[in-house]
């Protein structure tokens, strides 16, 4: 499975296989299809959040009107903390890992503070914003549905994120 060793400061990471992550995301789009008539969008749960704790004065257009909508933002948060849980779980990261060894593990022996890690976070929001959905929304939905808004918007989020791969050297 994995070694991570706080003695070494290594970090071997087994990542689960591409076609049997690809096949699950792909079932995953049917359920949401039957309850809500929409695929899955990570940012899109985002603002419906941003709507329902600003009253609507935020992001109105993103209010949730139906319990249908209601089922994106449970089911893109309560999926992505059971996949984080089954991740961890597959690397063999435990409650017992030291904090260190976490980073090691999440980004190889890189210089991070939860600030930066924020501050990525509301650059990626405002990025899928922008460009009409996020990875999931475009990459995985829209894909499916042979939007060629979403192919263009999926190979400009992964050009993008190559090319800053590239300009920050990792």
């Amino acid at each position: 499975n994995s070694d991570i060793s706080s003695s070494s400061r290594t970090a071997q990471l087994v990542f689960f296989h591409p076609i049997a992550a690809g096949i699950v995301l792909g079932v995953n789009q049917v359920p949401l299809r039957f309850i809500q008539d929409d695929g899955q969008g990570g940012s899109t749960a985002i603002m419906n959040m941003v709507s329902y704790f600003s009253s609507g004065k935020l992001s109105s257009r993103h209010s949730i009107k139906s319990w249908k909508q209601g089922t994106q933002i449970i089911y893109v948060y309560v999926g992505t903390l059971i996949g984080a849980i089954l991740g961890f779980m597959e690397i063999g990261i435990t409650t017992n890992t030291p904090p260190s060894m976490l980073r090691i593990a999440a980004l190889g022996d890189s210089h991070w503070t939860p600030w930066r890690v924020f501050l990525g976070g509301l650059m990626m929001v405002f990025g899928a914003r922008v460009a009409g959905g996020c990875t999931c929304g475009h990459g995985i939905s829209g894909v499916s549905e042979l939007s060629l808004q979403s192919f263009a918007g999926a190979a400009a989020i992964f050009g993008g994120g190559i090319a800053i791969t590239f300009a920050i050297g990792l």
